[in-house]
């Protein structure tokens, strides 16, 4: 591998942002600029681009801002993330046997789970394949690579989206900006590579990304993938339940942000805020019982990973994503769950590009995406302009005894005013031999 510079782009539905990193050959992520742009909640629903035109204006614009930041370089193609309410995670056996006992190779490996690409609906497509626990000869192996057996299998977690929703973002980018998607990333596993230790996968834990409109949970055990589903409730219900109040979505968006609160106290109420007075108890009612209606969405899904109760992941739960901002939501979810809750966290490990760049837990998305192709054989995703070549001058070669045209006007002046006098006086001396009567003998002279 060599040092490369890649572009990941995550089109939510929020806000559209995408990142520059520089990947050194040893792996090593620096992550050198991100831009963003908030933009309207119908542009994108539920993961999916909705109207192409906009949410590419929108990219345009991020682009042209990373564009200047790197100039001369021009970015050519992205990677990017793919989330929402399409996104479907599904277990499929798959198998292989050998001839003879033989030593199981990454390329063996590579083999069967690259079968699991094909039984999948074909309006749907397969974004990515995640192994399970593998068996070599009906014995449990954490890593099979070396092991030597006859069979081996595993039960692969299969990650897909709508066909429609990858098309719409070929639209908004191939075609409407001319710039190449190399592959799509799930956001989600790549949120999961990038936050949480191999020790919380091993002894369990779950992921939850609370979104605008969405919300997505996976859970770890025994260092796999047990469980991932996207729940169709986000943090923009809330904004949508208090707007039934009489509020606009901005506004609504806004008391969410400085009220709303899924734990409020009982006596805070009737306080004045900005456009006059508002019932904090009214508003915060609506707030808890939203809130609390995605918290128990999100544990329920415990028992479908085929676990008892919560207190079986004994790394608790990680929440990231805007919604998880909402005053007391992670105090709400440990509550009710009886393990502890923590918000993810930046990893120390990635680096910054300047003292500029302030990376926070709002920027975990998009990052965990180059996060995550920094550990791939990914291309290049700018181009550089070949340095133009400027034009030699052109000096007087008359100094350097050159015979040359390249004259300037003074030169071009001087040579036709000699050539005018010589010819003037051989026409005097042919008339002074036609007629050599008329020859004025006082001067002979001319000039040559």
């Amino acid at each position: 591998m060599s040092s490369r510079t890649i572009v990941a782009v995550e089109i939510g539905s929020s806000k559209i942002k995408a990142a520059v990193g520089e990947v050194a050959d040893n792996g090593t992520l620096t992550v050198c600029h991100i831009e963003e742009e908030r933009q309207s909640p119908n542009f994108v629903r539920y993961g999916m681009v909705q109207n192409i035109k906009e949410v590419s204006n929108s990219l345009n614009r991020i682009i042209f801002k990373l564009t200047n930041r790197i100039s001369p370089a021009r970015i050519s193609a992205v990677y990017a993330g793919v989330g929402g309410r399409s996104m479907m995670a599904l277990k499929h056996h798959v198998s292989a046997t050998q001839p003879d006992d033989t030593e199981i190779t990454s390329e063996i490996i590579g083999e069967i789970l690259g079968r699991a690409e094909n039984i999948i609906d074909p309006e749907r497509k397969v974004v990515e394949v995640l192994p399970g626990e593998f068996m070599v000869d009906n014995m449990k192996v954490a890593d099979p690579v070396g092991t030597i057996g006859n069979s081996i299998s595993t039960e692969a977690m299969v990650v897909s989206c709508r066909q429609q929703m990858l098309r719409n973002l070929q639209l908004a980018v191939n075609d409407k900006l001319n710039i190449k998607i190399h592959n799509f990333v799930v956001r989600h596993t790549a949120i999961a590579g990038m936050v949480l230790t191999d020790d919380e996968r091993q002894l369990g834990v779950m992921l939850v990304d609370f979104g605008a409109e969405t919300t997505a949970v996976s859970i770890y055990k025994d260092g796999f993938l047990k469980l991932f589903v996207t729940i169709p409730l986000g943090s923009r219900h809330i904004t949508r339940d208090i707007m039934s109040r009489g509020y606009s979505e901005e506004r609504a968006d806004e008391i969410k942000r400085t009220v709303g609160n899924a734990m409020p106290e009982p006596a805070e109420s009737n306080r004045l805020r900005h456009e006059g007075l508002i019932d904090d108890s009214e508003i915060n009612n609506l707030v808890a019982a939203r809130a609390g209606e995605i918290v128990i969405n999100i544990l329920e899904r415990v028992k479908d990973a085929g676990l008892r109760s919560a207190e079986e992941l004994l790394r608790g739960i990680v929440v990231t994503g805007l919604g998880a901002n909402l005053n007391g939501f992670t105090t709400l979810l440990e509550n009710q769950s009886g393990v502890t809750v923590r918000r993810a966290a930046m990893p120390a490990t990635v680096r910054r590009g300047n003292s500029r760049i302030r990376l926070s837990s709002d920027d975990i998305d998009v990052v965990a995406l180059l996060h995550h192709l920094a550990s791939q054989p990914t291309r290049e995703c700018v181009v550089v302009p070949p340095p133009v070549v400027e034009e030699p001058e052109v000096h007087d070669t008359a100094a350097n005894g050159n015979d040359s045209d390249n004259f300037d006007d003074d030169d071009v002046e001087a040579v036709g005013g000699k050539r005018r006098r010589f010819f003037s006086g051989w026409k005097e001396k042919i008339r002074n031999i036609i007629d050599p009567q008329d020859i004025d003998t006082s001067d002979e002279s001319f000039d040559d």
